[in-house]
């Protein structure tokens, strides 16, 4: 099945490109939460850890300079974590693994 994206060529096989963007999110998702347990890990005041701080884990390989733009990702991410109960924003811009998350 073809795929006719707002903007580039038709992808041929959109379902096999839809799969991978899924399984790719994901990925980030499980590094996201393996960075908040990380962080929560011997620390009995968490003051939990920034957006910028786990783009500089997860996104170690990529240019400074395209940190920025990989944080929005991550804020998204992290916002999708808080709704599903698995993170939370413990004060402005500082999340941390929620204590009721099954990590």
């Amino acid at each position: 099945m073809a795929a006719y994206p707002g903007h580039g060529d038709v992808i041929e096989d959109g379902r096999s490109k839809i799969l991978h963007y899924m399984s790719h999110r994901k990925q980030r998702e499980d590094q996201v939460l393996e960075v908040l347990g990380q962080a929560n890990t011997g620390k009995a005041d968490n003051d939990g850890i920034s957006s910028m701080e786990i783009v500089k884990t997860i996104y170690v390989d990529v240019p400074a300079n395209l940190h920025e733009a990989a944080e929005q990702g991550v804020i998204q991410i992290l916002q999708k974590l808080s709704g599903e109960g698995k993170a939370e924003e413990v004060q402005g811009g500082r999340w941390q693994a929620s204590s009721s998350a099954n990590l």
